[in-house]
C-alpha cells in the first residue's frame, strides 16, 4: 500500500496475515508523508491546500550507505523516487543521528500551486514530487526519478 492510507502494524508470518493500521489523519493543514509498509509516517506541511497524498514511500538508512537504495513507489507512479549510490553520505545540519528517514511523495498541488505556475508561465505536468526532509545533504547527488504527461508539452 502506498496511498498513504495504511502501514503494517504487524507484518505477516507462517501463522498469521499481516495486520494494518489506519495511517492517522494530520490536523493544521498538515498532510501525512511516508505512511507506508512498516513506516506510520509523520505530519507534515508541504504548502497552504495541500491536503492530499496520492503516493508515499519512506525508509530509515544510515548517513553513509553501504549499498545502493532505491525509494521507489508503484502503481500509477511506478519508477518515480530516488535513487542512492552505494557510498553516499547523507547529512543534515544540526542532526546527529546514525539513521535518517528519507520519504517521496506524490502529492495533489494545491490551486494557489497551480495558479502560480500559470502565472509565471509554466504548466504543471506530473505529478507534484515531496521529497521529503528539509536541508537533507548528498555526497554524491540522488539521482531522481520523475514521470510526466509528454501530451501536456507544446
Amino acid at each position: 500500500n502506498q496511498d498513504g492510507s495504511q502501514y503494517e502494524l504487524e507484518r505477516c508470518s507462517e501463522k498469521r496475515d499481516t495486520v494494518c493500521q489506519n495511517c492517522e489523519l494530520c490536523g493544521g493543514g498538515g498532510v501525512r508523508i511516508g505512511c507506508s509498509g512498516i513506516n506510520p509516517g509523520k505530519c507534515v506541511t508541504i504548502a497552504e491546500g495541500v491536503e492530499k497524498v496520492l503516493a508515499t514511500q519512506a525508509i530509515s538508512v544510515l548517513a553513509i550507505l553501504t549499498e545502493p537504495v532505491a525509494i521507489a513507489l508503484g502503481g500509477n507512479y511506478t519508477g518515480v523516487g530516488v535513487n542512492l549510490l552505494e557510498g553516499t553520505s547523507i547529512s543534515m545540519p544540526g542532526r546527529r543521528s546514525e539513521d535518517i528517514e528519507i520519504s517521496v511523495s506524490v502529492i495533489v498541488p494545491s490551486p494557489k500551486m497551480v495558479e502560480a505556475a500559470k502565472a509565471t508561465g509554466f504548466e504543471l505536468t506530473s505529478g507534484v514530487v515531496y521529497f521529503g526532509e528539509t536541508g537533507l545533504q548528498f555526497e554524491p547527488s540522488v539521482e531522481m526519478n520523475l514521470h510526466y504527461d509528454d501530451t501536456a508539452i507544446d
